[in-house]
This record gives C-alpha cells, sequence and structure tokens, in this order.
C-alpha cells in the first residue's frame, strides 16, 4: 500500500515522526490531536500511535517519556513489528539518548534487522545516534517547540 492509500488515521504516526524528528512539539501535538485514537482492534496501529505519544512526552521534557519508550518498544517487539519497532528506536535515541539500557539493547535489534533488509538510511541515522558521544536533553521549549541540544554526559 502506497502513502497516498493511507487513511487519515494511518498517516498520523507518520505525521507525528516527522514531527520529532524536526524536534516540534507543537506540530507533533497538532497531528495527534487531529484525529481520534485508533480502536483498540487495530493493535498495530495503536502502538505506532503510542510510539508518537512517547515522542511528543519527550519532547515536552516530561520524565515519564523513557518508560513510555521503552513500554512501546517491548511491544512492538513482542508483535513481531520489526521496522516500526527500529523507526520507535531511532526516535528513542534522538529524543532521550543512549543512556537508558533498554533502549541500547533495542539499537541492537534494530540495527540487526536493518542491516538484514538493506534500509541503509535508517541504519545510518541509527548507528550516528547510537555512537554520539553526547547525551541528548530535553531543554525547555520554546515558542516553536520543545528543542534539544547536545550536553556533555
Amino acid at each position: 500500500m502506497g502513502l497516498d492509500q493511507l487513511g487519515p488515521e494511518q498517516a498520523v504516526p507518520q505525521a507525528i515522526r516527522a514531527a520529532v524528528w524536526e524536534r516540534d512539539l507543537a506540530l507533533a501535538e497538532q497531528a495527534r490531536d487531529r484525529f481520534p485514537p485508533p480502536s483498540p482492534q487495530k493493535r498495530q496501529l495503536l502502538l505506532l500511535c503510542r510510539a508518537g505519544e512517547a515522542g511528543i512526552l519527550a519532547l515536552s521534557g516530561r520524565p515519564e517519556a523513557a518508560a513510555a519508550y521503552r513500554e512501546v518498544l517491548r511491544e512492538l517487539r513482542d508483535a513481531g513489528l520489526r521496522f516500526p519497532h527500529a523507526l520507535a528506536t531511532i526516535d528513542a535515541l534522538l529524543l532521550l539518548g543512549r543512556d537508558d539500557p533498554e533502549i541500547r539493547s533495542s539499537a541492537g535489534e534494530a540495527r540487526e534487522f536493518l542491516t538484514r533488509v538493506g534500509a541503509r538510511p535508517f541504519l545510518e541515522r541509527l548507528d550516528a545516534l547510537s555512537a554520539a558521544p553526547e547525551r541528548a536533553e530535553i531543554l525547555s521549549a520554546s515558542a516553536g517547540g520543545a528543542r534539544l541540544a547536545p550536553s556533555a554526559g
């Protein structure tokens, strides 16, 4: 199915991820709030939205963001959703850094999968975030949304 065939409900997690990768809290929240959450019967879509919500928590500087990422990463792994798991791992590394042991473990699994399927652009991003010598920290929100900046750590 091409992106042009996605319904609005299915495009929401992708829109949130794009905003998260731009570190744009306002845009991520706007994408999330545009449509109601998916029904529990749509488990894969629900997990993708929860990954987006973890990103919004991280951009907001909320302390529960790491736990939200750990939980959704476990659930994506358990559901066998390897590519969404890899993308959510990239999100977590981008926003939270590599200090968390579970996120580092997920990064190893994601790397293995992305290498196997030949997803080079995602693999390069994962590797760059995994090898970063500095830890990302959430800074105060600005009018354009929260911004991340590296700090010694």
